[in-house]
C-alpha cells in the first residue's frame, strides 16, 4: 500500500516489534513535531514508521496515540 505522512505528536524512540517489552529501534529518536512516513496502521493501535519524512517504512513501531495524520 501507500504511505502516509504522520506527524508526531508527543517525543519517543521506536519499538522494534509490537509490543511496549520490545527492543527500541538504535539510534532513532523522534521529537514532537517530527513528520514520518507510516505504511501500516495496525487494529492493536500501532503505527508502522519510517524515521524521516522521505524514506519509506521499515524502522520500527510506535503507538498510534503518539502521532496523528498530517
Amino acid at each position: 500500500g501507500g504511505h502516509t505522512p504522520y506527524v508526531l505528536i508527543s517525543p519517543c524512540i521506536p519499538f522494534t516489534a509490537r509490543a511496549p517489552s520490545a527492543p527500541l529501534a538504535a539510534g532513532v529518536v523522534f521529537h514532537a513535531g517530527d513528520v514520518v512516513q507510516v505504511g501500516d496502521v495496525s487494529s492493536d493501535g500501532w503505527l508502522w514508521v519510517s524515521d524521516r519524512e522521505d524514506t519509506a517504512p521499515g524502522i520500527g513501531f510506535i503507538p498510534k496515540s503518539y502521532a496523528r495524520p498530517v
